[in-house]
């Protein structure tokens, strides 16, 4: 009867264990697998100290971890750490180098601890340029926000360099998007009658107004129809210089050739020709000044600034 008993115990505990995760537990879990893919060791007071919890309540944690995922982690007594397996997959993370390095710049930028999770911990040392101060006040950025998601209208006062002053109107964002160098919306404008981009930093006030859109979301043919771009070295370069080229852009190698295929919206194209230094000209000269041009230019010579 004992032996029955203690094994159903285990059995409930089992399933306890693998239940869903709190949201607490499965942050502490990224973390974990962050140190283990990105550092090699998982150290109990590490968690400990990043989350704020008794050591004791990460050894649960781990415990807890190791039951979910027998083959990632196991305990090295050499280094009074847990170590990633051979064969070590992570469930709560990306394996890709690109998005641990994008949480990096976040926390970076910002040194916020939301982004302590995806990269295990600050003991990796980082600097970024920083760009501009915006000074936008928080009241303004949940305006739009709750304008976005309620589908319904804000009234800004908009500064434009077109205008010799600012200007009022009503306008009804759909979305934010990031150009590389500072975030915009994309939203209908009452004056223009039609969908425009508006720099976030250039509103002088934005004021939540609770007047549905005037027309769909989905009448945005420049914001749902998408372009494909194909981008590759500059010819003028030799092939060691196109090959660094490629390597700096994370292009592919295709039919002895190398590319950097993407597709875009097609509104956002121009800000990414300026991004990229793309030349509005079918050119190969400067070098220097355009490291890559577009192999498909006469598909998308309209859609420059």
């Amino acid at each position: 009867i004992i032996v029955i008993l203690i094994f159903i115990l285990h059995k409930i505990r089992t399933v306890l264990m693998n239940s869903s995760l709190s949201h607490s537990r499965e942050q502490r879990f990224k973390f974990i697998e962050a140190l283990a893919l990105w550092e090699g060791t998982v150290q109990r007071k590490q968690v400990s100290k990043a989350f704020g919890v008794a050591q004791n309540h990460v050894t649960n944690d781990l415990r807890v971890y190791e039951t979910k995922h027998p083959n990632n982690i196991r305990f090295d007594p050499r280094k009074r750490a847990y170590v990633p397996e051979r064969g070590f997959k992570p469930a709560y993370i990306s394996s890709d180098p690109s998005e641990y390095l994008a949480l990096l710049y976040a926390h970076a930028d910002s040194h916020s601890l939301v982004a302590l999770a995806g990269i295990g911990g600050q003991e990796i040392s980082a600097e970024i340029i920083p760009g501009q101060p915006h000074g936008l006040k928080t009241r303004s950025v949940q305006s739009l926000i709750k304008a976005i998601r309620s589908h319904k209208g804000v009234a800004i006062t908009y500064n434009s360099m077109s205008s010799e002053k600012p200007t009022k109107r009503i306008i009804w964002p759909h979305s934010f998007f990031h150009t590389g160098f500072r975030w915009q919306v994309r939203a209908y404008d009452e004056h223009r009658k039609d969908f425009r981009d508006f720099v976030i930093q250039r509103m002088g006030s934005i004021r939540f107004k609770d007047i549905l859109s005037p027309v769909a979301i989905n009448s945005d043919e420049e914001w749902a129809n998408f372009v494909n771009v194909t981008i590759k070295p500059n010819p003028g370069f030799n092939k060691h210089q196109r090959n660094v080229v490629a390597n700096d852009y994370g292009m592919k190698l295709i039919n002895g050739e190398f590319f950097w295929a993407l597709k875009l919206r097609r509104c956002l194209f121009p800000y990414f020709a300026v991004r990229y230094n793309l030349s509005k000209k079918n050119t190969q000269k400067p070098l220097r000044q355009y490291p890559v041009v577009l192999q498909n230019y006469d598909e998308l010579k309209n859609y420059f600034f």
